[in-house]
């Protein structure tokens, strides 16, 4: 392995003896300018190999390019070669939507010590994130880049302001006890929340994550107005019940997929169990549109419980739930809409399933970043909004707006659609399900499967 072989890869032609700042800088953007952060190999049925001559050989002689563990593993031996005092360090990367750092420790990057000073060097993160410039090891300081900012902090700083139960029930428009733990007030919550928060996911249509921490729900719920999937509105309703004082449980869910007839493999649903005086009762103010539960229902199996969105049902069959719902009947007097595709043909329809085992908000890690980011999931394909009313519920899926009327007359449901223009989503989602947008919202109405 030839250190001037490397050079001439990089197009490096200047001192290599002058082991100072401005050396560092010009071999990090020599290396980083020729040498593609890809992982091309691994989609080529080839392995993406770690030791030092394999790595040489790849980018050098064959004028390839490498993920974080090749390119500055090769940067590293460099600079070491050159004479500069390195040290090789460990990173844990930032997970977007989840709102954390990785369990493990994913990425390499090389600490360069020049005159007492240190600095962090990485020619191998990549896209608008590739620092172009080595980084001081100075916490808190901006250090100016060509094409962006970087802070360099010792750890990220979560919300600082207080999660105040208060402030939720202002949220919701609660205004009754907060000290009777009994199903009446248990009922009165929910009710408030769905008729206050909407099941949606617009963030992924207006380019945003959906984070699945407490505190970044408490703040895009609570302080923002905004609503947000089970996964969200779910943790939210737990943490205000256990806050409370009321006896909870998170329990996870798996979806029933009507097209294929089956239920989802990945647990990709959170509910709550609430225990009242030696009762179980499920709780769940996340499932939206005409599928949502407007009361607690007693975990009962084989009992019909009657509600005014529909009769639900909850069966037992070894250790594992099954909720069930029996609707009515519907009237759509737009004909157009007849035959869309977001109405319900079944009378008699599974929801999903669920065990009595007892779940941590990481337990949903995995599937909340799948939902938000694979095209396979109905998340991504269609943009939605859902807000329930004491008549019945609102929908707005892509363009196409609905109000569903529970039983308006003979134990029917009224439906009525509407297409919207672009320019009237906006105000739509303000003045009917009380939300505001920060950015700007692309409406999707996709092919996966999404009733109303």
């Amino acid at each position: 392995m030839d250190i001037a072989a490397y050079f001439e890869r990089i197009g490096y032609e200047n001192s290599a003896n002058k082991l100072d700042l401005d050396t560092l800088t010009e071999v990090l953007q020599h290396q980083m300018r020729t040498v593609p952060f890809e992982n091309l190999s691994m989609h080529c049925g080839e392995a993406m190999n770690l030791d030092l001559e394999t790595t040489f050989d790849h980018i050098v002689r064959k004028k390839r390019g490498g993920w974080c563990l090749q390119v500055n593993h090769l940067l590293y031996w460099a600079l070491t070669e050159m004479g500069f005092e390195t040290t090789m360090l460990g990173g844990y990367v930032y997970i977007v939507p989840v709102n954390k750092y990785s369990k493990e420790m994913i990425h390499l990057l090389v600490q360069v010590t020049i005159s007492d000073r240190n600095y962090i060097v990485d020619a191998a993160f990549g896209g608008s994130c590739q620092m172009w410039e080595p980084l001081e090891l100075a916490s808190g300081t901006d250090t100016r880049h060509i094409h962006s900012t970087v802070p360099l902090r010792e750890k990220q700083k979560d919300l600082k302001r207080t999660m105040d139960i208060e402030a939720y029930f202002e949220r919701i428009g609660y205004q009754n006890s907060r000290n009777k733990l009994d199903l009446q007030t248990l009922t009165e919550i929910l009710q408030h929340q769905i008729r206050a928060v909407p099941f949606e996911n617009l963030n992924i249509h207006c380019g945003d994550p959906m984070e699945l921490s407490l505190e970044a729900i408490f703040d895009q719920i609570v302080r923002k107005k905004r609503g947000g999937w089970c996964l969200q509105v779910n943790h939210l309703l737990y943490w205000a019940l256990t806050k409370m004082g009321f006896e909870t449980t998170m329990l996870g869910g798996y979806v029933f997929n009507a097209p294929a007839n089956k239920y989802s493999t990945g647990m990709i649903h959170l509910l709550v169990q609430v225990t009242i005086s030696d009762r179980n009762y499920i709780v769940d103010a996340g499932f939206g549109r005409s599928y949502q539960m407007w009361e607690p229902l007693e975990l009962a199996s084989g009992k019909d419980q009657p509600q005014v969105s529909a009769i639900f049902r909850l069966t037992e069959e070894n250790g594992t739930w099954y909720l069930d719902q029996i609707r009515r009947e519907q009237y759509i007097p737009n004909q157009e809409f007849v035959n869309s595709d977001l109405l319900e043909k079944s009378e008699y329809r599974k929801i999903y399933s669920f065990t009595l085992e007892p779940r941590t908000i990481e337990d949903f890690e995995s599937m909340n970043i799948y939902l938000q980011t694979s095209p396979a999931s109905v998340f991504t394909s269609k943009s939605f909004c859902s807000l329930q009313t004491p008549e019945g519920v609102h929908c707005l899926v892509g363009s196409t707006l609905t109000y569903r009327r529970f039983s308006y007359k003979d134990n029917i449901d009224l439906v009525e659609f509407k297409s919207l223009k672009e320019e009237e989503i906006e105000d739509v989602l303000k003045t009917i399900f009380g939300v505001s947008l920060e950015k700007k919202l692309v409406p999707k109405h996709g092919d996966r499967f999404f009733t109303i």
